[in-house]
């Protein structure tokens, strides 16, 4: 399921802009385009200059978004495995 949605969802089935209006808006909220889609638009020179730079800084934040709950999980699992948080 999960390799599913991450083929569908970052372009590789169909890329981006075929995509249904309501889909394409939830496409381009998530991060799975930037495994995909972004970088083959970058490739074919469809997205030049500071687009580039605002891909980039989307993606930088969704690194610290996702990097972060994984930590504040990581950190919570740890605790109830020591027996701290229980």
């Amino acid at each position: 399921i999960k390799h599913m949605i991450n083929t569908v969802m970052n372009g590789e089935l169909a890329p981006l802009h075929f995509f249904p209006t309501f889909l394409r808006t939830i496409a381009i909220a998530l991060p799975f385009q930037y495994l995909g889609y972004v970088p083959a638009q970058i490739f074919l020179e469809n997205i030049t200059g500071l687009n580039i730079g605002k891909h980039a800084l989307f993606a930088l934040v969704w690194i610290g978004i996702l990097g972060g709950i994984a930590s504040l999980t990581y950190r919570r699992g740890v605790r109830k495995y020591e027996g701290i948080g229980l």
